[in-house]
This record gives structure tokens, C-alpha cells and sequence, in this order.
């Protein structure tokens, strides 16, 4: 190589063309293009990177020192990357403080940027400044070391995000503390933030909860707003709340602090190249066949032809020794990736057709009963007290509660009501009233209500009596005089010598028991709704409405088979069991479809529930995306 010193340029040096030669110059388009293509924002297991692309994770900035660089975690694959730059000690989360009240909790969430599949985490921390005088300072949880280390939870074991939650024991002691995620890889110990520690107070307050929220910006103002980091927005921002957040842009507001270095002044503009066309061609081999300028599935290779004139048509011939496969063959599959978070709810839908009744819900608890008492006094201070009313008593008291074995006037302190005002003078005497018309009574007896038999004295069998009032005097009575008053007063003797009830004679409204009276009743109040299996305390009522609620569900799934539903309940699913078979149903025949909910405990992380295979007369096997990793864990199935 030439050693040039001393050099002077006249004038603008012209380079029209690109550099072909390892000794001639670049333009600056070309030194554009490559930095471009060379920088990439943060690492990502899925991502392709190409020789030389850097790319940030962990803190630091890392190189790529191979093409077709996936899945290699920077700080573990020194022969895939080279370590270009770390931040400087007290920089990243160094600077970030954060303040949690005295007996509360706190998240504090980390993305390291490497692969932690299969891997384990911990948070380890101190205290560094005690709040009183002592030999060997305090210990966090009131234990006899200066340092503590706890698990981290791993949030996305791809892409290295962890978290560790403070819980209550933890910040039991006011104090300032510095922690630091610590992981292996390849034997190596590592530790995050790379140089310095994410530092925390906890103050004397009442006990809450504080989240750490991380957010970056194009500038000190907030502009482009994400909370997701990319080499676009070389500014940061933290927040602590102790509540939960969905972070905007003026939660960070004056929080702003730029992490990335300025970039350098621009080169000077070089001169104007000359102008190129660039065109572009498919086809299926190397030799154009099949060629298009139109890309589809079956034309794997592409080339790219650059003129200084525009091309009116172009053919195969114009691309000859310039075809590139771009499709490989199809890799093997990779493993699941980790269950994203729960989206928000969509918009709701439109309503659809009503599905047949469930089964019954199970009965719910018993509730309190409640019972209401009443008493009775003489004045407000409960004097006399009773539980029964009587003139002298004018006061009421009520109350409610459950059942009292005794009451006494201290139950009813301060709820006395005077119900009754005293009593008023006594009215002046009324004017007599009008002399009343002459009322005559007559007594008639019979046989029946029809007035059979009818005598003006009573006899042997006549056990019907009627009564007859009348203003003016009846000289004849007769049975019709007491139509629609006779009333049964008396009984025949009874047959001693019956030896069946065949021998006794029916009432007019006593009736015997038939079969073809029961047959004969009008089903009068059958409800078409009432649902439930039958059971002995079923009157033939209720039985019957039972029946054709279940008849009308059938009637409804045979019209829509897809909807039928054969049978549902709930699987309680243990710890560290992802797989299993429900096998105690009876159906008689197998149903066409499986549908499994989850239910997720509080806090737990979100698993996903799947059929395996198709159900059959006896029940149907399950599967979870992962074990489950904690109780609480159920799941919903229902069989159509």
C-alpha cells in the first residue's frame, strides 16, 4: 500500500462509477448503501443477518462475523459475533431510579437481548446505603447477609426478556438498593445492566405497587413515541407507577435522556453520476427459461440489470449469466414459538342464532337468612318493653338480623318509633238514627242443594239448612223461597258394616280417583322453559314441562346438527401436567367436534388448550401448549 502524506487535492476528485478494485475509490452512494445495509436495531432470533451487520443486544453493540447469521445469541457465539462496543460503566439502567414505598411491590423488567431458552435467571441485590448506624449494615427480608438472590421470571425466552417482581418481604426495610440480572452461557457467568446496576429505593409510605416502564423517542421531545427500541430513536425514558399503565408519550414527559451517540457530520456531497435504469427478471433456471418480469412461486431465480440507456423491450438474452436462486429449499420447522400476550378484545359482533339451553348451573351457596323481630314500649327508652301490643304500649322497634335465641329491649336501643298519638277528646253524642224496617226469619231443611225433600222441621236425612231473611212476611214457604242458600249442617250415620269404599256414595265435590279423570285434566300452567333433569320430588306438572324443554332442545339441534351439544364440564388440570384423556363419558356414539376453553389463574402465564384427534363415545384427549406451571389451571370442555 502507498503511504500518502502531505497530500493535497486540488480540485473535486470525480468518481462516476462504483469501485470494482480493492485500490479504487468509493462513492459516497456506495458508502450509504453500505451502512444501511450494515446497521440494524435490535437483535432478534428470527431475523437473517448477513457478514458484518451490527446489531445492539445486551447493552452493547455487537458485529456479525458470518452470512446467514440466525439464531446465534451475540454475547454466546463468539464465532458468530464480535463484540464492537458495551455501554460505559454507570450508563443503560444505571441511571434509572426507582422508588418503592415501604412493604409494597414492584416489577422490574429487563430485555438482555440474548436466547434464553432452557436457561435460568437470577436478580441479585444489595443494600448500599442503610437508614441507621450498624457494623454490618442490613440485610433485605431482616436475613443475616448483605446480598440477596432470587429467580427471575422469564417473559420471552427468544429475544431475553426477563423480569423480577419485589414483593412485600423484600421492601420491608426503608432503604437505598442496587440488583443486577445475572445468567450463564457457555459456562460463562453474565450479568445485566453489562457494567453498573439498576438501582432502587424504598421509601416509608403506604404499602402499593410499582411498575417500571421503558419508552424511546426520536428526540428530548418525545417525537416518534414507541416502546419498542430501534437505532431510529437514540433516545430513552423510564417510568415507575404504582399503578398499571398503558404508557403515552406525556407519561415520560421531562424524562427524556439520549443513550445513543450523535452521528457524525455528513462527507461532502459527491458529483453527479451518471444515470442507470435498473431492471428486473425472473425465471426458472439459470438459463431464463420460463422468463417474466412479473415474480411468482414457481420462478425461483432473479437477476438484476443495470443500464445507462433505457431498454424499450427486454427479453432473456438481456439477463444471460446473471440469474441468482433465491428460493432454498424449504427448512425443517421450527419450534413453537412462546404465546404472545393477549390482544385487546375486538370490536363485538354481530349476534348470532340462539343456541339450545345449557344444563342447569350448579346451585349456588345458601345465603344468610335474615330474620325480623318486633317489639312494643312505652316511651323511646324501650320502658315496658314487649313483644306483643297493647294500648299502653305506643312505641314500635324493628330489627333485622339472624336468629336471636332471645330478645331484650337493649336489641332494640335507639330504633323506637311512637306509632300511636295520644288519644283525642271525646266526640259529641250522634243524632238517633232512623227506625229500622221489620225483618222476618224462616228455617227450611232438605235433602240436597237442590232443595229435595224440602220441610219446614228438620228429620232424618234432611242434612242441608237454609235460612231465609225477608222484610215483608211469607205466608207458605216453599223450596224455591231458599234457593241458592242451602249449606250442609249435619251428616248421615256412618255404615259400620262397609268393607270397601266401593260402598260409599260420592260428594258433589269430593270425586273418586279414575284413570280416565286423571287423563282427562287439562295440563293448565305448563311451562315450556323449565329445565333440569326429572327427579322423584316432580309433580306431573312440572315433569311435563321439563320433558318438552328437553324435546324443543333436540327438535332445535337436529335442525342444526353443528350446534348440538352432547356434553360439556370441567377438567382441573395439576401442576407440571401438560397432556391428558377425559374417558368417563357415555354417549353411545362419537361426536364430530371438540371445544376446549382454558381458564388461566391470576397472574399465571397464558397457555392454550387443544383437542387431539376427534372425540369419541367415552370422552377425548387433551393437550396444553406448555405444563402447567402452577395450580389454578382449568379447563372448560363441550362436546358437539
Amino acid at each position: 500500500m502507498t503511504n500518502l502524506q502531505n497530500l493535497t487535492v486540488q480540485n473535486a476528485v470525480t468518481q462516476n462509477t462504483p469501485a470494482t478494485q480493492d485500490n479504487q475509490l468509493v462513492t459516497l452512494a456506495q458508502v450509504r448503501a453500505l451502512i444501511a445495509a450494515l446497521l440494524c436495531g435490535q437483535w432478534n432470533k428470527t431475523t437473517v443477518y448477513g457478514l458484518g451487520v451490527v446489531c445492539g443486544s445486551g447493552n452493547a453493540l455487537w458485529q456479525s462475523l458470518i452470512a446467514n447469521n440466525q439464531g446465534n445469541s451475540p454475547a454466546a457465539s463468539p464465532a458468530a459475533w464480535t463484540l464492537l462496543m458495551s455501554a460505559p460503566s454507570g450508563g443503560g439502567l444505571a441511571d434509572v431510579h426507582i422508588q418503592v414505598v415501604a412493604g409494597g411491590t414492584a416489577n422490574l423488567d429487563a430485555t438482555l437481548g440474548v436466547d434464553l431458552t432452557g436457561q435460568a435467571v437470577n436478580f441479585v441485590y444489595q443494600p448500599v446505603m442503610p437508614t441507621g448506624p450498624t457494623n454490618s449494615g442490613y440485610a433485605i427480608d431482616l436475613s443475616d447477609q448483605d446480598q440477596e438472590t432470587r429467580a427471575a421470571i422469564i417473559l420471552d425466552a427468544a429475544n431475553g426478556a426477563v423480569r423480577y417482581p419485589l414483593t412485600g418481604d423484600d421492601t420491608a426495610t426503608p432503604g437505598i438498593y442496587r440488583g443486577q440480572f445475572q445468567y450463564s452461557l457457555n459456562g460463562q457467568m453474565q450479568l445485566f445492566p453489562t457494567d453498573g446496576w439498576l438501582e432502587f429505593e424504598v421509601v416509608v409510605a403506604a404499602a402499593s405497587t410499582n411498575n417500571l416502564y421503558v419508552a424511546y423517542a426520536s428526540d428530548a421531545s418525545g417525537s416518534d413515541f414507541s416502546q419498542v427500541p430501534s437505532a431510529a430513536l437514540p433516545y430513552i425514558a423510564f417510568r415507575a407507577s404504582n399503578t398499571p399503565l398503558t404508557p403515552v408519550v406525556t407519561d415520560f414527559a421531562g424524562r427524556w435522556v439520549r443513550f445513543l451517540g450523535v452521528d457524525g457530520n455528513d462527507g461532502a456531497n459527491g458529483t453527479n453520476g451518471a444515470s442507470a435504469y435498473l431492471y428486473k427478471a425472473y425465471a426458472s433456471d439459470t438459463n431464463g427459461t420460463g422468463f417474466s418480469l412479473t415474480p411468482n412461486d414457481t420462478l425461483p431465480f432473479m437477476a438484476l440489470l443495470t443500464s445507462p440507456t433505457e431498454l424499450a423491450t427486454l427479453t432473456a438474452d438481456d439477463f444471460a449469466g446473471l440469474w441468482q436462486n433465491l428460493q432454498g429449499p424449504d427448512g425443517p420447522a421450527g419450534a413453537d414459538g412462546a404465546v404472545g400476550a393477549v390482544g385487546a378484545p375486538g370490536a363485538v359482533g354481530p349476534t348470532g342464532d340462539t343456541g339450545p339451553v345449557g344444563a342447569p348451573g350448579a346451585t349456588g351457596p345458601a345465603g344468610v337468612s335474615d330474620h325480623v323481630y318486633v317489639a312494643w314500649a312505652s316511651d323511646a327508652k324501650g320502658t315496658g318493653f314487649s313483644t306483643a301490643p297493647s294500648p299502653g304500649l305506643t312505641y314500635l322497634g324493628l330489627v333485622s338480623d339472624t336468629a336471636l335465641a332471645a330478645i331484650t329491649a337493649d336489641d332494640f336501643a335507639g330504633l323506637w318509633t311512637n306509632v300511636r298519638g295520644p288519644a283525642g277528646a271525646a266526640g259529641a253524642p250522634g243524632a238517633n238514627g232512623a227506625d229500622g224496617a221489620g225483618v222476618y226469619g224462616y228455617v227450611g231443611y232438605a235433602q240436597d242443594t237442590n232443595g229435595t225433600g224440602y220441610n219446614n222441621m228438620p228429620g232424618e236425612g234432611l242434612n242441608y239448612l237454609a235460612i231465609k231473611l225477608s222484610t215483608v212476611p211469607i205466608s207458605n214457604p216453599t223450596a224455591a223461597t231458599f234457593a241458592g242458600l242451602w249449606k250442609l249442617y249435619a251428616t248421615s250415620a256412618t255404615n259400620n258394616n262397609l268393607t270397601t269404599t266401593d260402598d260409599l256414595e260420592e260428594g258433589n265435590t269430593n270425586l273418586y280417583f279414575t284413570a280416565a279423570r286423571v287423563l282427562a285434566v287439562a295440563l293448565a300452567g305448563l311451562d315450556g322453559t323449565a329445565s333440569g333433569a326429572l327427579t322423584t320430588n316432580d309433580t306431573v306438572l312440572s315433569g311435563f314441562s321439563k320433558l318438552q324443554n328437553r324435546l324443543a332442545n333436540v327438535e332445535n339441534a337436529m335442525a342444526s346438527p353443528s350446534q348440538a351439544l352432547f356434553a360439556e364440564g370441567t377438567i382441573a388440570v395439576a401442576v407440571g401436567v401438560k397432556a391428558g384423556t377425559l374417558n368417563t363419558l357415555s354417549l353411545g356414539f362419537a361426536p364430530s367436534r371438540c371445544q376446549l376453553t382454558l381458564s388461566i389463574p391470576n397472574g399465571g402465564p397464558v397457555l392454550s388448550a387443544a383437542c387431539v384427534g376427534l372425540p369419541t363415545v367415552t370422552g377425548f384427549g387433551w393437550t396444553l401448549s406448555a405444563a402447567a406451571p402452577t395450580a389454578g389451571y382449568q379447563i372448560f370442555y363441550r362436546i358437539t
